[in-house]
C-alpha cells in the first residue's frame, strides 16, 4: 500500500494531487427512438456509439475519462427536422471517474 500523497514535503497529507484517467467506459441508455446524434462533451477522448433498435438502447464507449465527461444525446424536433443547427432537443448522461 502506497500511503504517500504524492506531495514530497507532505507525505502524510491525505490530499490527492492527481487523478488518473479510467477507461474505456461503456454506457447503455434506453431511448424512446433513434437519436439524431450522440457526442462526447467536457473532455476529449476516443468516442463511438451505436443504436441497437431491437433493444431500444444507445450504446456509447468513451476511450478514457479523466475527471468527468458528458454524453449528449440529441433529437431533431419534429417541427424543425429540416433545419440542421440549433433546433434539437438534448439529454445529458454525466460520467464521473
Amino acid at each position: 500500500i502506497n500511503r504517500a500523497s504524492g506531495i514530497p514535503n507532505r507525505p502524510n497529507d491525505g490530499t490527492v494531487d492527481e487523478v488518473p484517467p479510467v477507461g474505456p467506459v461503456t454506457v447503455e441508455v434506453k431511448l424512446p427512438k433513434r437519436p439524431a446524434s450522440v457526442s462526447l462533451a467536457l473532455e476529449e477522448s476516443d468516442f463511438d456509439w451505436k443504436y441497437v433498435a431491437r433493444r431500444g438502447k444507445a450504446v456509447a464507449t468513451v476511450g478514457k475519462v479523466h475527471i468527468h465527461a458528458a454524453i449528449v444525446v440529441a433529437y431533431l424536433r419534429p417541427d424543425r427536422a429540416r433545419q440542421p443547427t440549433g433546433t434539437s432537443e438534448h439529454a445529458l448522461v454525466k460520467i464521473e471517474a
